[in-house]
């Protein structure tokens, strides 16, 4: 025996097909066979019109969420803060403000509100000396036209360490 096809929602656009052929006095298999769905579908489209008038259900609502807009408003506020809000790991969140969640719910909530982990790069440091030369570098270079850039070549002298995580804040 074929397994069954996987299950699918109907489109609008399906689901108008259906309730027209059925008003055309098409029988339920017939519309199942010509449009390739279940002919229990195809009924159970055509009796949610018939009782309701409405070619689609409404939206399921799902499940609800666990945190409420205070708590979110308020782990928001406690990370964008300050660094050290910022650097606080998940589950310190959870036990300073009370959540009964989980680390990955609340990483989740995170990414909802716009709160993405994402591990800052340390910049080099310049002294005085090096920003006053580059400041004067961007202040003689300010009338280049388009074919002297095409002539400059950059070098970058800072040292790169590979397979660490040195740079990182």
């Amino acid at each position: 025996m074929a397994s069954p096809p996987p299950r699918r929602e109907l489109t609008e656009g399906e689901r108008s097909e259906v309730i027209g052929m059925r008003k055309g006095g098409m029988s339920y298999a017939a519309i199942g066979r010509d449009l390739d769905v279940n002919r229990e579908t195809v009924r159970k489209v055509w009796n949610y019109y018939e009782t309701t008038g409405e070619r689609k259900p409404p939206l399921w609502p799902g499940r609800p969420t666990i945190l409420q807009e205070h708590d979110r408003r308020v782990i928001k506020r406690h990370v964008t803060k300050n660094r050290e809000g910022r650097r606080t790991s998940l589950t310190d969140i959870t036990e300073k403000f009370n959540l009964n969640v989980c680390v990955d719910t609340l990483a989740k909530e995170f990414n909802k509100l716009g709160l993405y982990h994402q591990i800052a790069w340390k910049k080099p440091y310049l002294s005085e000396h090096q920003q006053a030369k580059r400041l004067q570098f961007a202040k003689d270079c300010e009338s280049f036209k388009f074919d002297k850039w095409t002539r400059v070549i950059y070098s970058d002298e800072m040292g790169i360490q590979m397979g660490s995580n040195d740079c990182k804040v």
